[in-house]
């Protein structure tokens, strides 16, 4: 189990930004690596009122389930390793670990293991560049319908970060796109669909 605050900064991108900045920071093509990222939420959206969100992160090698919760600057990240093979089995039946830290977590915000499901997926392909003060993160991402191209600016401190990355915005000339997290973006593609 780790526990970690996460400052962080996102960003939307044009496809001709994501590969311009791919250009300025010589990023290999092997260097991206994929990721499967797949959401739980209660059908009443219990965890999206408390402004959380729950995820089994599926990586190359292994897998993660990680829970997002607000904390006094930036979010607290609750996070349980996972093998891959049960991450998958986990994917399969819909529902997350009943053992943990992070199920003990959700315990405390009163929230019934058993009445999480899987809400939606999001497939991203990731490149990490670390910076003198910041993580920048390239993701390329793919969900319902939706296919889209973000930078996220990672902080160990929140001092200084939002000029710093708004400093990195005008250096590249990169326009202020506030993004909506994944999830929120996942779930806003998902809604699309359910009201067509």
């Amino acid at each position: 189990m780790t526990e970690t605050i996460e400052i962080e900064y996102k960003n939307l991108l044009t496809q001709a930004e994501y590969h311009s900045l791919i250009l300025h920071f010589q990023i290999p093509k092997q260097h991206f690596f994929s990721q499967l990222n797949c959401y739980f939420d209660t059908s009443s959206g219990e965890l999206k009122k408390q402004k959380m969100g729950l995820r089994i992160r599926i990586k190359v090698e292994n897998a993660e389930l990680t829970l997002k919760s607000p904390a006094a600057s930036g979010l607290l990240e609750t996070t349980d390793l996972l093998k891959k093979a049960e991450a998958l089995e986990y994917i399969q039946q819909k529902k997350i670990p009943e053992d943990g830290s992070v199920a003990k977590k959700l315990q405390d915000y009163r929230i019934d293991l058993s009445s999480l499901q899987m809400i939606g997926q999001l497939k991203t392909e990731r490149a990490e560049i670390q910076l003198d003060k910041s993580l920048l993160v390239l993701d390329e991402s793919w969900y319902g319908q939706e296919h889209d191209y973000e930078l996220e600016m990672e902080f160990a401190e929140s001092t200084q970060s939002e000029r710093i990355f708004k400093d990195f915005l005008n250096t590249q000339n990169i326009p202020h796109r506030p993004a909506l997290n994944k999830v929120q973006r996942m779930l806003k593609s998902v809604q699309k669909l359910t009201d067509c």
